[in-house]
Formats: C-alpha cells, sequence, structure tokens
C-alpha cells in the first residue's frame, strides 16, 4: 500500500514475539531491566566495592558530627537561623558604633570628666590643714615688692597706637632681645615693654640686659634666678658666708650697684590693669594659685610653681604627675576663671617653664621658649584694640644648658 512505512525488526525483539503472530499484531514491549547494562559483572575483583563497607562507611560518616557540621548544609544553618543578612549588617555597625563610644568614653571623654570633677573639688571651700592655700599666715618680705600696679597711662587705650611686648626669659641674651625688639619695631615713645623675669643669668651679658630694660623704661618682674642673683648680692654685701652659688655671685658682681637696685625693685607679681579683650592681666614670673588673692600668694612659688596638687591646692615646683595628682598650674587657672563673671575675669603672662615652651591659653600665657638653649625668644604683642600676636626669633645655641 502507497504510503505505508515498514519499521525494521529487532532481532533482538522477535525473541520476545510469537513468530505465527501477524505482522500486524501488538508486540509485547521489552521489561526495562533487561536494558541495564551488565558490563560491571566482568570488573575485576580491584574495583569491585562491597556493599558491606559501603554501609559502614556511610553509617561512620552519619554518625560524625564534625562532618556534619563541615557540610555545606550545616554551614549555611546559623545563618537561616539566626537572622537576616540584612538584619546582620546593621548588627555589625551597631556593635562598632558601641566600640567607638566605649574607646572614646574611656581615654577620652572619662578621663577629661575626672579631671574636670578634680578641678571642680579643688576650688570648693574647705579646711586643709589650717584652711586653704593662701588662707594662712605667712611671715612679711622686707627685701622684695609683692604686688605692684603699673601706671595706666603706659596702657593701650582707645583711638591710641601704644602697645604692650611682653617677652619671656632672656637669660642675658641681649643680643636676641635686641633683634626681636627690632623684629616687632619696637618704638620706646609708643610701646610698652614687658619682661616676665629670668633677665639675667646663664646668658652672656646679664648686666647688658638689665641696662637696656632701664633705658627703654620697660617693667620686669622678679623670677628665681633674679632672686638668687640677688641674694648673692646682699649675701656679699653684708659680708656674710659668700653664695655657694658662684656663677649667681659673678653676675650680681657684673651687674653693678645701678642694676643691681633696679632688678631689686622689680615686683614679684605686676599688675599691668585691664587691657580690652583679655580683662586684667597680671605678670608673674612661675604662675599663681586661683582664689587667692595677690598679696597673699607665696613669693617663692609664684616664682618657681609649675604644677598645683589637686586634693591641697598646694603648689609645687615640680612637672605635673597625674599619678600623684598634679597638673599644670594653668589647667586650673583657666578652669577657675571661666566660672567668674567675665568682669572679674585674669590672664597671666608668665615664663619659667621651658620645657613645656610657648602654652598659649585663653588665660594664661606662657612665653618660656627657651632661648638660652639655643631655642627661640618670643614676644606677645598686645595693640590698642586688645588684639594679640606672638613673634619669635632664633637664639644662638650655647653648651652646658639642658
Amino acid at each position: 500500500m502507497a504510503g505505508h512505512h515498514e519499521t525494521p525488526s529487532d532481532p533482538e525483539s522477535s525473541r520476545y514475539s510469537d513468530s505465527n503472530a501477524p505482522h500486524h499484531a501488538h508486540q509485547t514491549p521489552r521489561p526495562l531491566i533487561d536494558l541495564i547494562p551488565t558490563d560491571w559483572k566482568n570488573l575485576g575483583d580491584h574495583q569491585h566495592t562491597d556493599d558491606s563497607d559501603d554501609d559502614q562507611f556511610f553509617c561512620a560518616e552519619k554518625a560524625s558530627p564534625w562532618k556534619d557540621w563541615q557540610s555545606p548544609r550545616m554551614a549555611r544553618w546559623p545563618q537561616k537561623l539566626l537572622v537576616p543578612r540584612r538584619v546582620q549588617r546593621h548588627l555589625i555597625i551597631y556593635l562598632v558604633i558601641l566600640v567607638t563610644v566605649w574607646a572614646t568614653w574611656k581615654w577620652y571623654l572619662r578621663p577629661a570628666w575626672q579631671e574636670r570633677e578634680a578641678m571642680e573639688k579643688a576650688l570648693r571651700p574647705k579646711a586643709v590643714n589650717k584652711g586653704m592655700f593662701g588662707s594662712n599666715l605667712r611671715p612679711d618680705f622686707t627685701d622684695m615688692v609683692m604686688v605692684k600696679k603699673m601706671d595706666s597711662d603706659l596702657l593701650p587705650g582707645a583711638g591710641e597706637r601704644r602697645r604692650l611686648i611682653f617677652v619671656g626669659d632672656v637669660h642675658g641674651c641681649k643680643d636676641e632681645l635686641v633683634t626681636l625688639l627690632a623684629k616687632v619695631d619696637f618704638q620706646r615713645t609708643r610701646d610698652h615693654l614687658i619682661l616676665t623675669g629670668d633677665i639675667v643669668a646663664k646668658g652672656p651679658d646679664s648686666a647688658g640686659v638689665v641696662s637696656l630694660a632701664r633705658d627703654l623704661g620697660a617693667s620686669c618682674v622678679r623670677g628665681n634666678h633674679d632672686d638668687r642673683v640677688l641674694l648673692s648680692a646682699a649675701q656679699a654685701a653684708s659680708h656674710s658666708q659668700p653664695s655657694i652659688e658662684q656663677e649667681k655671685s659673678a653676675v650680681a658682681a657684673a651687674l653693678g650697684k645701678h642694676n643691681l637696685r633696679w632688678l631689686r625693685e622689680c615686683p614679684v607679681i605686676l599688675n599691668v590693669g585691664d587691657v580690652p579683650g583679655m580683662g586684667e592681666i597680671l605678670v608673674a614670673h612661675a604662675g599663681l594659685v586661683p582664689g587667692v588673692p595677690l598679696e597673699r600668694q607665696d613669693p617663692f612659688e609664684t616664682m618657681n610653681m609649675r604644677s598645683i596638687d589637686l586634693e591641697t591646692r598646694v603648689p609645687s615646683e615640680e612637672h605635673p604627675v597625674k599619678e600623684k595628682g598634679t597638673i599644670g598650674w594653668e589647667m586650673l587657672w583657666n578652669y577657675y576663671q571661666k566660672s567668674q563673671p567675665s568682669k572679674k575675669r585674669q590672664t597671666v603672662v608668665y615664663g619659667h617653664n621651658s620645657k613645656r615652651g610657648l602654652n598659649i591659653q585663653e588665660y594664661s600665657k606662657g612665653l618660656d621658649t627657651g632661648c638660652v638653649k639655643g631655642g627661640k625668644l618670643t614676644a606677645l604683642v598686645v595693640d590698642s584694640g586688645g588684639r594679640q600676636s606672638y613673634v619669635s626669633v632664633a637664639c644662638k645655641k650655647r653648651g652646658g644648658y639642658k
């Protein structure tokens, strides 16, 4: 019949069909199991795997908890069990913020807070031994001027060009002082020079510095080295035991009578007066204790102090040591001034602490920049409007000073 398509007979299939059956009769399908290859039966013994061994290995694998934890399914289990990935990212961010806040509190905010608390406590009225520092009796010193008020005519006023030139520890370095005054364009008819003490000793020309200060009509406070030179001169004048400080005795002899008299009249504390933007300006060589009247300050500490004890409020010439509860006196001074009414605030200009160097804070200005050690000689210039600027000159390096 035209169009009839005959399917080739399968010899293998013909074995399962009836040879007598008509060609068009339905053929019985071949069982699927007969289609499975049987070549594995011909493999060598070395490639054969014992079913019992497979069962033992399978059971051992299932019994191993370590294998389960290493499986990819177990690795993904914590993520599915805990929180979504977006929440995990948020938790990490919160953890970083928490650690940052904790570290900031531990190493910055907490120490600052404890320091403020200690300063606040130090300024509260309380009894320390017989009273707070400065409230106890002390002997009068007849060989020194404790406090001196500067002539108000020397202050910069409104509409005037007058300036105040404060200079740190000169220590006999006359050449550097002359250079500094030229750099700030100092003019005696317009400006007033104020020295923060220690203008003699250590350097090469103490007599020259004092003579220049006298010629310029300068003001000066007594520093610790100035005081020791004056003490050596007093011992020599009284024909008593000579001073053990030969260098100070030599300086005293070189100064001469007129320079010694001028130096002796320099007060321990100079009250400059009110200056716009700075309040009342005080000059002391080393520092002042806050809350203590100027007349009750200890002259020795005023010429020597560097730190103050927060427990007793007693100053010391030692450098501050946090473990001992002492801080720089200027820190307590500034904290105290900020708690006062604006009209009663005072600014201290000082020297003495060359190790600290230029130390400028709102109510304290430290100007000792180690000129005699080869550092710099620094001036604070205050103009008629109360604006402040700092000018320095390099100093010659001299041996023997640390």
